[in-house]
């Protein structure tokens, strides 16, 4: 017969829990809290074991399954083209990694279905036959016929062998398998073979029983017993039990492929070098942290700096130490596979001074230190649920020499220098701050100068017409200017402390945004604020909008407690207009 291949599908671990429920509401209520817990955990492992499935994808291992079906007449009353259907669905499910060979046995075994993936996808459906064909049922020749593929040679190294029958071992006349289970030779032969098989490869072997009168126990006493999942269920079961065949092959693939890299890899710290000997009294020195694993991401949690005593150069014991510390890591870095991280490991004398000396003299000091990364499997959940010991990282710890010298005393000729050098920066300080000095007060001045108010400015009666005459406001030469009721009832322009009448407004230059250290930063804005008790408005879009304060535009008109009307001109400024499309569109200041 032709060749089959299976595909993967997620696993699917059937839990059963029978409680005894004698209507208490407590029970029940611990019960579910329970299962909850237990769905929420195996939903966080399973986010983890499927990032490690996509790190190790293409070097998983290669996986064989063999699968053999009882099609013995039986099997027409124990719905034999439902579990037929579950194999031919399953099937096509399988990738290029997975080798499958599937027969059909009975009084003899079918030839094999057998190859890869997509190769027997397209055959299953005419492989298997549509309706059970046998009288009898022969254990012993369909177990020694799956031992016999997964012994091949070139056989992968992960393996599963899936058997399903409805009933007990009945072989026709001529059979060499007898019901003598333990005694019959050619019995004790399949057990060598298969017991060998399990010593040199990982199998997994299920056998699932259609209703309770099976020998489906046999392969307990044919495989390693640890090795064998004995499984008594209904046709409807079969397809799961097929994805459970394939998750479990799927991870003891997982788990070979990332034991072989733990073998293999390693966290290696490198320091840049590993002597240090300066006349100095800290240091810099790079520390590479490199992640050897292939697909393995860690975590550096510290690193742990373990230092010697200090000797001094007359070889006394000294109670002072050179002082390490790391720059550059984050708690928990990550690295990730075959990725470095750069730290920097910094050092300093904590030495006391030697004080007062006149003379130069030196003294040295020295460390063996060594550093330990704490390092950790960023996977270690999903590493647990496969039984992967997370423990089993190998890490490097780099050993450093330091050799510290410091230098004590102070020579006379470094006094004079010392003095004339601080002399000579007292008269350097002076001269700048002066200079600073000047130029802060030109900037003030200039600053002063530019919020001078400018432009032209006529003031008539609401009821009169607008005369032709106008008032230069740079004439004043101030900031601040007062508009106040004249004798005879009209508005006059007076210098702000000259008021002789009643105040209606005041008139002020601003620079807004202006900086201390530029004399030209800054924008300029004249700004008219009405007196308390009296009204201000201006004219935009046509029409008098009141305020008690606003920023004069050139060609303004504003009116004053609706009796005085002023237009002001100064071509250097925006109009109305343009003020408040700028304040719309945010770039009033620009």
């Amino acid at each position: 017969m032709r060749d089959i291949e299976i595909k993967r599908q997620p696993l699917l671990t059937a839990s059963t829990l029978t409680t005894s429920i004698s209507g208490q509401f407590i029970r029940l209520s611990l019960l579910a809290m329970i299962i909850l817990l237990a769905l929420l955990r195996r939903s966080s492992g399973a986010a983890t074991l499927d990032d490690l499935y996509h790190k190790f994808q293409i070097d998983l291992p290669s996986a064989d399954i063999a699968v053999l079906l009882d099609a013995s007449r039986s099997m027409k009353d124990n719905e034999y083209r439902d579990v037929r259907q579950a194999i031919v669905d399953f099937v096509p499910a399988l990738t290029d990694g997975e080798n499958v060979h599937i027969r059909v046995f009975g009084d003899v075994v079918s030839n094999p279905l057998e190859g890869k993936g997509s190769q027997t996808a397209a055959a299953i459906e005419d492989h298997l036959p549509q309706e059970p064909l046998f009288n009898h049922t022969d254990l012993g020749l369909a177990i020694s016929k799956g031992v016999e593929f997964l012994e091949r040679e070139g056989a992968s190294r992960v393996q599963a062998l899936f058997l399903l029958t409805d009933g007990l071992h009945q072989p026709a006349s001529g059979s060499p398998y007898s019901r003598d289970f333990a005694d019959d030779p050619d019995w004790q032969e399949i057990e060598r073979r298969a017991q060998a098989l399990c010593r040199k490869r990982s199998v997994v072997v299920y056998g699932f029983g259609i209703g309770r009168q099976t020998d489906i126990a046999v392969l307990r006493r044919v495989f390693p017993a640890q090795n064998v999942e004995l499984i008594v269920g209904g046709a409807s079961q079969v397809a799961n039990t097929l994805r459970r065949v394939r998750e479990r092959l799927k991870r003891t693939g997982l788990r070979q492929a990332i034991e072989q890299e733990m073998n293999e890899g390693t966290v290696e710290a490198r320091l840049a070098k590993n002597s240090v000997d300066e006349y100095a009294s800290d240091f810099d020195l790079p520390l590479t942290i490199r992640n050897g694993y292939d697909h393995l991401p860690v975590k550096l949690e510290r690193i742990e700096i373990r230092q010697g005593r200090l000797f001094s150069s007359s070889g006394d014991s000294s109670s002072k130490e050179i002082l390490c510390v790391l720059e550059g890591a984050a708690a928990d870095a990550a690295i990730e596979p075959g990725k470095e991280l750069l730290l920097k490991v910094k050092g300093s004398l904590q030495a006391e001074s030697q004080g007062w000396h006149i003379g130069e003299a030196e003294q040295s000091y020295r460390a063996s230190l060594v550093l330990v990364p704490v390092v950790r499997f960023l996977n270690e959940t999903a590493l647990d649920e496969i039984e992967v010991d997370p423990g089993r990282i190998v890490v490097n710890s780099p050993f450093l020499s330091v050799t510290l010298r410091r230098s004590y005393g102070t020579s006379y000729r470094t006094l004079i220098v010392a003095l004339l050098a601080i002399a000579a920066a007292v008269t350097a300080v002076a001269a700048i701050v002066k200079r600073a000095t000047r130029r802060r007060e030109e900037i003030s001045e200039r600053q002063e100068e530019r919020r001078s108010l400018a432009g032209k400015l006529k003031i008539w009666p609401v009821d009169e017409v607008e005369p032709d005459g106008s008032l230069d406001l740079a004439s004043f030469n101030e900031q601040d200017l007062a508009l106040v009721i004249a004798d005879g009832g009209g508005l006059e322009v007076v210098s702000t402390g000259d008021e002789s009448g009643e105040g209606v407004a005041r008139v002020s230059g601003h620079l807004i945004g202006a900086s201390r250290d530029d004399a030209e930063s800054g924008k300029v804005e004249f700004q008219i604020e009405a007196a308390v008790g009296h009204r201000l408005a201006y004219e935009s879009g046509g029409e008098m909008r009141p305020s008690s304060r606003t920023v004069l535009c050139d060609r303004d008109v504003i009116e004053i407690d609706s009796k005085w009307r002023l237009r002001y001109a100064n071509e250097r400024l925006r109009t109305r207009a343009e003020y408040e499309s700028a304040q719309a569109g945010g770039s009033y200041n620009v």
